[in-house]
């Protein structure tokens, strides 16, 4: 995982990104074996407002591949994903 952030007292900006793989190698069915990466990369943004109000925002894109038909996803989310979301 990696992620860049710049703070400053009147905003909050950061990127992730995270990609991960894995393999299977089945002996008594090779057919069922996989190469599988799962990837993710995304944002947020903090508007910090007198009176401690705030404007946030977060979006996110993730996918996957090597899984069997049907189940590799691609999509785009926005949800609390940074450490300072509770």
């Amino acid at each position: 995982m990696a992620s860049l952030t710049f703070r400053s007292e009147r905003f909050d900006v950061g990127m992730n990104s995270m990609v991960r793989y894995n393999s299977s190698t089945n002996s008594l069915q090779p057919q069922n074996n996989r190469t599988i990466w799962n990837y993710e990369i995304g944002g947020y943004t903090t508007v910090n407002l007198p009176l401690d109000f705030k404007i946030e925002s977060d979006l996110y894109y993730s996918g996957s591949a090597g899984y069997s038909d049907g189940f590799g996803k691609k999509r785009y989310y926005g949800m609390p994903r940074h450490p300072n979301h509770s």
